[in-house]
């Protein structure tokens, strides 16, 4: 998660990248893509849309001031408008990153936590801090680090869900241990805990002992409110592939692969996996390099526990159009329908951010293309949340200043969908 490993990251990415130039999709019937102005109003980045438990659709990214600091804003959604941005932190040492941002997560009485990354002062370090608001964003609470290690390190790509009506569940990468990599010991772990509305931390527990060093973590809450994370694993032998996790009785169940793609690979890809859930129904959508040509991206869904064996996510829809980078992102549209969004590249140095309609236990539809975008770190990752009749979606135009593009997208409803 370090500059170096960001480098050897997109180095690892850019290698997968396929020389095929599929023509890019046309329009379908039914889909509409409305833009929503965004509330930024400097050199903004990184956005991440939610939708709290609180039925409320937040979006926080980050701003680069006139003094060069950087600021951390929230906005609400009030119809097809946000409200004016309110300022979570503002600090020079907030570690700013195009694939490990912040976000928030609201309770359903509307009470919020914001998470970030700070510098430590040390050339690579940084940790997690959060912040809990009452009053909308109005006012945030004392910052306060998510972790229980103090030592200077990484601790980054937080995912955060309310776990019920008075705490979080929180997941994250810590790098504790990775200072005694000269003994073979150290690796980046995957851990979690809670924390309460009134900001009391809950035990730290390990997930996985040894994780990809650098892709986003997912977190979702299966069927009876248990909480499922997904992740890249990092075997001994360097196969880096998708696995899954659920808690259950205080304690994290032991590692199940979602699908055996068999990506060896010697460095992380920057390519972590997204969850959603809508009452019984999962799905998990996640880019791999394995394979000839380059690279897939798949989908795949479980219905009733896909936290035990008889819901083990099953067959994978191939969700790309033949050249993808990844990125990728999932929300729910109903019971029976996922959208799923990827960066595709086209030629040249762009690429474009694609959504594709998939049914359940049926297809995966056409591609619907969302916007060009240049084929680098600096456009980011693609974040949606779901809203009735489709998607809010928000992305990084790169630029000087870069900007934040945010749409509605709406789909057919099911009688007309293709």
């Amino acid at each position: 998660m370090t500059s170096l490993h960001v480098l050897v990251c997109a180095l690892a990415l850019n290698a997968t990248l396929q020389s095929a130039t599929p023509e890019a999709p046309g329009a379908q019937a039914g889909w509409t893509v409305q833009e929503i102005e965004s509330p930024a109003t400097h050199t903004a980045q990184t956005p991440n849309v939610v939708r709290g438990a609180d039925g409320v659709v937040y979006m926080t990214w980050i701003e680069t001031l006139a003094d060069n600091s950087s600021s951390l804003r929230v906005a609400l959604l009030d119809g097809e408008t946000f409200s004016p941005a309110l300022e979570i932190v503002q600090s020079k040492d907030l570690f700013v990153n195009w694939a490990d941002f912040p976000g928030v997560s609201a309770l359903s009485d509307g009470t919020l936590l914001a998470y970030w990354l700070l510098r430590d002062g040390s050339k690579h370090g940084y940790s997690a801090e959060l912040s809990l608001s009452v009053d909308h964003g109005k006012t945030w609470s004392k910052a306060r680090k998510l972790h229980d290690d103090l030592k200077s390190g990484e601790h980054g790509f937080v995912s955060v869900v309310p776990l019920n009506d008075s705490e979080f569940l929180a997941v994250w990468l810590d790098g504790r241990n990775i200072g005694e990599q000269a003994s073979g010991n150290g690796a980046m772990r995957l851990l979690s805990r809670t924390v309460a509305r009134d900001g009391t931390l809950g035990d730290e527990l390990v997930i996985d002992e040894r994780v990809c060093d650098c892709c986003q973590t997912s977190l979702t809450l299966g069927d009876a409110g248990v909480p499922l994370v997904a992740y890249r694993d990092r075997g001994t032998e360097e196969v880096r592939d998708i696995s899954i996790s659920f808690l259950r009785d205080g304690g994290w169940s032991k590692s199940k692969v979602v699908r055996d793609d068999g990506w060896l690979i010697q460095g992380c890809p920057v390519n972590g996996p997204q969850l959603a859930s809508y009452g019984d129904k999962h799905g998990i959508a996640w880019f791999t390099g394995a394979g000839v040509g380059g690279g897939r991206v798949y989908a795949a869904f479980a219905t009733g526990s896909a936290t035990g064996d008889r819901g083990a996510f099953g067959f994978s829809f191939v969700i790309d159009d033949g050249a993808p980078v990844g990125r990728v992102d999932l929300e729910f549209i109903d019971e029976s329908r996922a959208l799923v969004t990827w960066l595709e590249h086209i030629e040249g140095s762009h690429s474009e951010w694609r959504a594709k309609l998939v049914t359940l236990g049926s297809s995966a539809g056409e591609p619907f293309s969302l916007g060009r975008v240049p084929n680098e770190r600096a456009s980011g990752f693609l974040r949606m949340t779901s809203v009735p009749g489709g998607v809010v979606a928000a992305w990084t135009v790169s630029g000087k200043p870069s900007k934040l593009k945010v749409v509605r997208i709406s789909v057919p409803p099911k009688s007309s969908a293709r």
